[in-house]
């Protein structure tokens, strides 16, 4: 074993004996807790180091530390590359096969999976996901355009529950809330742990004042639970902005198909999502349904589509008495297409006959790619009908998002001309 690569092992296993460790356990890079002193440490190697050996897991592993802790530091928002993060050290030498090579031993050592898309493992993502919420997008954030999705997020979590997997595609529909540089990939992944994990730890604290004081009191553990550097000033005030915006909501007892764009090239994609709450009582079916279900049964709730499609959607299992948990019915609750435009409605079926049906909440709002975009369709008499308009209020010219013939255009309210912006596509 050369020196270098000596080095390179007392460096993890001093880590690995800081954190009650004797070796590796699977969990996520940002999960270690890393001293002021061992990151002086891994930047003194890192420049320092002149035996570049691709075949040690020391190595590999030292490699993949340093790219998380580069990507949770130094990360401005700009394009991702292996050239950004060898920067002037003696990595630099290192091509980006290399890189690859080295990420792909280094996360077998460490117990870690690579990302995957739909081209294959992304070695440079893994490294990016592994860093955690980088911090300069944090301290970078003067509008709070980052500090207000991450709080709408929270907010529609604790009023609309789902799983982890569940949340990670649901987050897809909202991202475009960012601004450009934010919405990789790599970003979405980071910003859908870092939102469950605050919805989590929120779940596990009362009503209080200071919650970051109540975690620290109750869950000594709670940053290894949590993708970014808690002990950072600005991550904490964030941190603690959301605890306080969890705790303020509460799970909601209504239906809500959301509606969004997806955009893609030129074209957008019309989605419509069911979200629900994971219980219902007895009380809320019958406020919602406006029925008495005394010595009645409920059994499913099943969606009415505005072209005449009845679809069960979610299961009642009774829990407790006059309480029900609410299961998915199959896996794709999305739909796509024109038909997102309609009305949608939605029933209780009981044993034996069904109830309602009730026009869903949410009517004709979409949730759109910026919240001061207005969407509207164009009567025949070339009037414009308002289909949903934006939440927030904005000094800038206000654009109008106008579906006329199948496309979207734009304009600014004060002058006449339309801008081509994309298609839709039915499908």
């Amino acid at each position: 074993m050369t020196d270098d690569v000596e080095r390179c092992k007392d460096w993890l296993f001093e880590l690995y004996s800081e954190n009650g460790l004797e070796e590796p356990d699977g969990r996520g890079l940002y999960q270690y807790r890393i001293s002021e002193e061992r990151k002086e440490k891994l930047l003194e190697i890192v420049y320092e180091l002149t035996d570049l050996d691709l075949d040690s897991d020391y190595f590999a592993g030292l490699f993949c530390f340093y790219g998380a802790y580069w990507c949770r530091t130094q990360y401005d928002g700009m394009h991702w590359s292996w050239k950004r993060i060898l920067g002037d050290t003696q990595l630099d030498a290192l091509t980006d096969d290399h890189c690859r090579e080295l990420v792909d031993l280094g996360f077998k050592y460490l117990r870690r999976p690579l990302q995957t898309t739909i081209r294959g493992n992304s070695y440079l993502m893994s490294l990016v996901v592994e860093g955690g919420l980088p911090l300069r997008l944090i301290h970078d954030d003067t509008d709070h355009k980052l500090t207000n999705f991450l709080r709408s997020e929270i907010s529609d979590l604790t009023r609309f529950p789902c799983s982890k997997e569940e949340y990670g595609r649901r987050i897809v529909s909202q991202i475009y809330k960012l601004p450009a540089s934010l919405r990789k990939e790599s970003t979405r992944s980071i910003l859908a742990s870092f939102v469950f994990a605050i919805y989590e730890l929120a779940r596990q604290i009362g009503d209080t004042k200071d919650p970051l004081a109540d975690l620290e009191l109750n869950i000594p553990n709670w940053k290894s639970s949590i993708p970014i550097e808690s002990d950072d000033e600005r991550a904490r005030l964030l941190i603690q902005t959301l605890l306080k915006e969890a705790k303020e909501r509460k799970p909601t007892t209504r239906m809500k198909l959301r509606r969004y764009l997806i955009q893609s090239e030129d074209s957008f994609s019309l989605r419509a999502e069911l979200e629900y709450p994971r219980k219902l009582s007895q009380k809320s079916l019958e406020l919602l349904f406006d029925c008495d279900l005394n010595g009645v049964t409920p059994e499913t709730l099943r969606l009415l589509t505005p072209d005449g499609e009845m679809i069960d959607v979610v299961y009642l299992k009774k829990e407790e008495e006059e309480e029900y948990r609410c299961e998915p019915i199959g896996n794709d609750r999305m739909w796509k297409g024109k038909v997102v435009l309609g009305e949608w409605s939605i029933m209780l079926t009981t044993i034996g006959h069904p109830v309602g049906p009730v026009r869903l909440l949410g009517g004709n709002e979409v949730d759109l790619l910026d919240h001061d975009l207005l969407v509207c369709t164009r009567s025949e008499d070339g009037e414009y009908d308002f289909l949903a308009i934006g939440s927030v209020t904005t000094n800038e010219p206000t654009l109008f998002l106008v579906l006329q013939d199948e496309e979207f255009f734009h304009r600014d309210h004060d002058k006449e001309f339309m801008k081509y912006q994309g298609t839709i596509k039915d499908s």
